[in-house]
């Protein structure tokens, strides 16, 4: 079987916002290789396939595997049906394959899969969206279908699959994630801050598998679609790295203090960045995180200066 990947054309995209409803956002990564016969539908009444990112927790995503291939774990995935909106079709997906109720997030990327197969070719286009675990039990409805479910950290998707297919969209999100996270190292560079240390996805899976002890529950899926969040967990863990401390899931509770040295600095970083680049609606949404740091009784009295300095200067 022979497999195309595209971007769509304007005309194209011009369409699929016509048809769904709102702009969505694409990236675009070549296939890792052909798929296999069993795993082909040759259906050309679809309309698409939805291909699921479902964030149950701080760093993970939730895999399926399928009767058909009960030793490989995907994305949970399910062609679209007739007359179903993007956000339609995820949310019936997400119950059937795993039992869970979701919010929509965004769509991460859109890819035209054109399949040349037996004589036979077919045009298909596929949404890679993320998702939000709201509720539900994690146990599939369609019990005929489905094998397994389990929730795997983002930076061990890649130990988890056998089938080129399911390897192809786990490469994609991965990519997706990777791409960010240099775009914005690259954005510090370009501002005048290097990070000393290489910052990598685990480090940030790491980092984020503890439970914050100030109660913050925002997920590294969070992080990565806002550049000012990924920017300062970057600056972050940076300077814990420069204490020669070890990024582990313990890291929160068991060095507090040094967290927060690193935290106010990162706050630094981050705010002086986006006042500098004349973000005042990020830096009015930020104020009441660093309000909320100065009020923690933790936070020595050069730490506590150094935020009330960083305030006065962003609100001018």
């Amino acid at each position: 079987m022979d497999i195309i990947v595209e971007k769509p054309s304007d005309y194209e995209f011009k369409g699929l916002m016509h048809e769904f409803g709102f702009i969505p956002e694409f990236e675009l990564d070549d296939p890792m290789g052909s798929m296999s016969e069993n795993e082909y539908h040759p259906d050309d009444s679809v309309i698409g396939e939805i291909v699921l990112v479902i964030e149950q927790d701080c760093s993970s995503v939730v895999l399926v595997a399928h009767d058909a291939v009960l030793s490989d774990w995907v994305l949970p995935m399910g062609r679209m049906n007739c007359e179903e909106t993007i956000e339609m079709a995820a949310k019936r997906e997400a119950k059937e394959e795993t039992g869970l109720e979701i919010d929509f997030v965004d769509v991460l990327a859109i890819y035209r899969i054109t399949f040349t197969f037996k004589n036979c070719k077919l045009i298909r286009w596929h949404f890679l969206v993320s998702v939000r675990s709201i509720g539900g039990d994690l146990k599939p409805l369609d019990t005929s279908e489905i094998r397994g479910i389990k929730s795997v950290p983002l930076c061990h998707l890649s130990r988890e699959t056998k089938s080129q297919w399911s390897k192809f969209w786990q490469h994609s999100l991965l990519s997706i994630y990777n791409s960010r996270l240099e775009d914005v190292k690259a954005l510090l560079v370009e501002n005048g801050y290097s990070l000393n240390h290489d910052v990598s996805m685990t480090d940030l899976c790491q980092y984020f598998s503890d439970v914050a002890p100030s109660g913050d529950v925002i997920t590294m899926h969070e992080v990565f679609r806002n550049q000012w969040l990924l920017c300062h967990e970057l600056v972050e863990i940076d300077v814990l790295k420069g204490m020669n401390l070890p990024i582990s899931v313990k890291i929160l509770h068991d060095h507090p203090k040094d967290v927060m040295k690193a935290r106010v600095k990162a706050f630094e970083v981050e705010l002086r960045l986006a006042h500098r680049l004349k973000d005042v609606n990020w830096i009015l949404k930020r104020i009441d995180h660093v309000k909320s740091c100065l009020s923690d009784p933790s936070l020595s009295l050069e730490l506590q200066s150094r935020l009330e300095q960083l305030l006065n200067e962003v609100r001018k």
